[in-house]
C-alpha cells in the first residue's frame, strides 16, 4: 500500500484517505494489476470487486488496488484520466491530508442499464449514480479534462 494514501473507516464504510496534501492536478494513484474483461463478463455478485471502464465494452477488474475501497461522490475530488494502457487516479482539486479520495462514478461508466443510490452526503448530490450519458452539462463540462476520450465521445453523441 502506498504510503501517501490509507484505507480507513468512511461514511460509506471504508474508504481511501490523503496521508499527505495533494496539489491540483496531481497523480494520487497509478492502478495497477487486474485483468481487462467485457461487460458480460462482469460479476456483480461479488461485492468486493470493483469495475473500471477503458473502453466501449471492455473493464479493467483491479483487484488488489486500492481502487476497490474509492468511494462516489456527487462532489469529486479526483478524476480518471487513461492514457496508452496506464490508469491514473488525479486529483481536481487541492486535497489536504486526512480527506477521502472519492470520485464521480458517473465519469468512468457508459452502461444504460446501471444504477446506484447515492449515498454521498455532497449538498449537490443527484440521489441516482448513472451512465455518463445522463451526467449534467454543467458537470460535464467542469470534469471534462477526466473523464476519458471514449466517454466524451458517447456524451457528445447522446446530446445529439
Amino acid at each position: 500500500m502506498s504510503i501517501d494514501l490509507i484505507i480507513a473507516k468512511s461514511r460509506n464504510g471504508k474508504g481511501v484517505f490523503a496521508n499527505k496534501d495533494f496539489k491540483e492536478r496531481g497523480k494520487i494513484l497509478k492502478l495497477q494489476k487486474g485483468k481487462l474483461i467485457s461487460y458480460e463478463e462482469i460479476d456483480y455478485d461479488k461485492k468486493e470487486d470493483r469495475y473500471l471502464q477503458v473502453d466501449k465494452k471492455l473493464y479493467f477488474n483491479p483487484f488488489g488496488n486500492l481502487i476497490n475501497f474509492l468511494n462516489h461522490s456527487c462532489d469529486p475530488n479526483t478524476g480518471v484520466i487513461i492514457r496508452q494502457n496506464e490508469i491514473y487516479i488525479m486529483s481536481i482539486k487541492n486535497i489536504s491530508a486526512g480527506e477521502e479520495i472519492i470520485f464521480d462514478y458517473s465519469t468512468t461508466m457508459d452502461e444504460d442499464d446501471w444504477t446506484m443510490k447515492c449515498n454521498c452526503g455532497s449538498k449537490n448530490c443527484r440521489k441516482i449514480i448513472r451512465s455518463i450519458r445522463f451526467l449534467p452539462d454543467k458537470l460535464f463540462k467542469k470534469y471534462k479534462t477526466y473523464i476519458p476520450k471514449f466517454l466524451q465521445k458517447s456524451y457528445i453523441e447522446n446530446r445529439k
